[in-house]
């Protein structure tokens, strides 16, 4: 059975870490004051299911800290990871009876959560609030484009350093990095290593290895399990065969843009294969969230 919304109250939008990428933030006075007396926090631990697959959902809303996995199951039952939510992404399916993939908790996890019914009614009030939506909708569409390119990597180091840059290119502002240090050097893993070489289907042995290769290469430092310093930026997006991309080329807080690497990145297929079929996936969503 999925969660409901049975929550503290937040006490106020103004301080949310996440207010500049959620979908919530707006420029409406009256409708911010209105989302902020709905809005509820809830905090899960890690491994805690939001609502299973095929169920209907109670709760649309924001991660605030933590990570979510979206995970579908096969017949066989095997299940895969089909998808991660961090600090400023949406979840939940307003308009919609069920949920096509179980959602979880990938980390302990902070949410700003919405009864789903409420908001539902104010998004049909309020046209911002749905644009704010709407936008909300395609940025997570061209997340996922971004995840095929990690996912078509040929090698388990071009996988991992093509994580690690997307990771640093979503951390939120106020966790990402100790204070006066230059932001775009660090990396926050908000999952665990199993989940992650689910994700890059690998094994996490693996991934240690790589990782601890990146390091004795001075590519990366080791922090601690979840944590990174990209000490060479440049040798990291060579690994990852990616430089062309928008979260190789501008960090979340402005670095400069990188030149072009040379060379195709063997995604680049896969992109150009799906990205039609993608799209059309996304604009039935939409159409959905309009209605």
């Amino acid at each position: 059975m999925s969660v409901r919304c049975n929550l503290r109250s937040l006490s106020t939008c103004n301080n949310c870490i996440v207010r500049s990428t959620a979908f919530c933030s707006v420029s409406n006075r009256d409708l911010q004051t209105e989302l902020d007396r709905y809005a509820q926090r809830r905090v899960l631990r890690a491994g805690e299911t939001i609502v299973r697959e095929g169920e209907y959902s109670f709760l649309v809303g924001t991660v605030v800290r933590g990570a979510l996995r979206m995970q579908r199951t096969s017949r066989d039952g095997h299940q895969q990871i089909v998808g991660l939510l961090m600090a400023g992404d949406t979840f939940g399916r307003p308009f919609s009876e069920t949920v096509p993939f179980a959602i979880e908790a990938a980390s302990d996890t902070t949410l700003c959560c919405f009864n789903k019914g409420t908001l539902e009614h104010l998004l049909s009030r309020h046209p911002e609030l749905e644009h704010r939506m709407f936008l909300s909708a395609l940025n997570q569409l061209d997340m996922a484009r971004d995840w095929m390119i990690i996912l078509g990597g040929q090698s388990v180091a071009e996988r991992i350093a093509s994580f690690f840059l997307f990771l640093n290119h979503r951390q939120p502002s106020s966790t990402a990095v100790p204070s006066g240090s230059e932001p775009s050097r660090y990396i926050n893993v908000p999952i665990s290593r199993r989940d992650i070489a689910a994700f890059l289907s690998t094994t996490v042995e693996t991934i240690s290895r790589t990782v601890h290769s990146m390091a004795d290469k001075s590519i990366l430092r080791i922090l601690s399990p979840s944590r990174f310093e990209i000490t060479d930026r440049r040798r990291l997006i060579d690994i990852s065969g990616a430089g062309d991309l928008d979260f190789c080329k501008m960090g979340r807080f402005g670095s400069q843009k990188v030149q072009r690497g040379s060379g195709s990145h063997p995604a680049r297929t896969l992109i150009r294969k799906c990205s039609i079929g993608l799209q059309h996936s996304g604009e039935v969503q939409l159409q959905e969230l309009a209605q």
